[in-house]
């Protein structure tokens, strides 16, 4: 089976900081008893093979066969289509340097181009935390799958979650993709991909749901005030997860 990515030297575990998501450690230095959760920082000289992103051994993968339906018409069941550079950690607390990689949403699977035969893969590995880099923009995202995330319901620890806000107060956004099929008489069948997106606050503890902008700012209304001159003052109306991120963001400024 085609390998993917090479191990790096375990020098990423020494850096360690207080943000989102991490294997459910509680954090007793903080204020109150509430549950919080961390992530590993994963830093330029935390691996091995980064200048060049070389890709060897490590990760197993099996072949990716693309959507069984013979032509989608519409959407994608990607996080994003193009492959980008990844930082991964797999359920041992490996972390890996990867040059192509990108998220299915449909199947919460993670893809690999083999640098040696060029064929899309599938990691066989158990990851549970990605950040990927689009080569492009240098635009950085950060997912965590769910089982990674105290207080997760059941029927969410095998889905791919990205962080928005890795604070005191964190945002995350899970992209639900949904199948339609459709056959036209003398065609071949046909499917478009939709997403819809869900927004979940970790908070005091709770990995809550959002429902909508206004439930939002119910949740955080102990700063009701100030958000409300911000909301207005920034002409904000909840359309965007740009939106959502910011209003959340100036929030843990407040407690800052």
């Amino acid at each position: 089976m085609a390998r993917l990515c090479q191990t790096p030297k375990k020098s990423y575990l020494q850096n360690m900081k207080y943000l989102l998501l991490a294997s459910a450690v509680t954090l007793a230095s903080l204020s109150g008893s509430a549950q919080e959760m961390s992530f590993p920082t994963l830093n330029k000289g935390d691996y091995s093979s980064t200048d060049n992103r070389v890709v060897t051994s490590s990760v197993d993968g099996h072949i990716y066969f693309p959507t069984e339906y013979a032509k989608l018409t519409s959407g994608t069941p990607f996080f994003q289509d193009q492959f980008m550079k990844a930082d991964l950690i797999d359920a041992e607390k490996k972390l890996y340097a990867c040059n192509a990689v990108r998220i299915n949403l449909l199947t919460n699977e993670v893809n690999f181009l083999d640098p040696a035969s060029g064929k899309e893969m599938v990691v066989s590995a158990p990851l549970k935390w990605i950040r990927l880099t689009d080569p492009a923009s240098n635009n950085k995202y950060l997912f965590i799958m769910g089982d990674q995330v105290p207080s997760i319901k059941k029927a969410q620890a095998g889905t791919w979650f990205q962080v928005l806000v890795n604070e005191r107060v964190s945002l995350c956004r899970q992209e639900t993709k949904s199948v339609k099929e459709t056959i036209v008489f003398g065609q071949d069948k046909q499917a478009s991909i939709s997403t819809d997106d869900f927004y979940f606050l970790n908070m005091n503890g709770d990995f809550k749901r959002v429902g909508g902008w206004k439930n939002l700012q119910e949740l955080l209304s102990d700063k009701k005030g100030a958000l409300d001159q911000y909301i207005h003052d920034h002409h904000l109306k909840g359309k965007s997860a740009e939106e959502y991120t910011q209003l959340v963001e100036y929030y843990n400024s407040l407690a800052n």
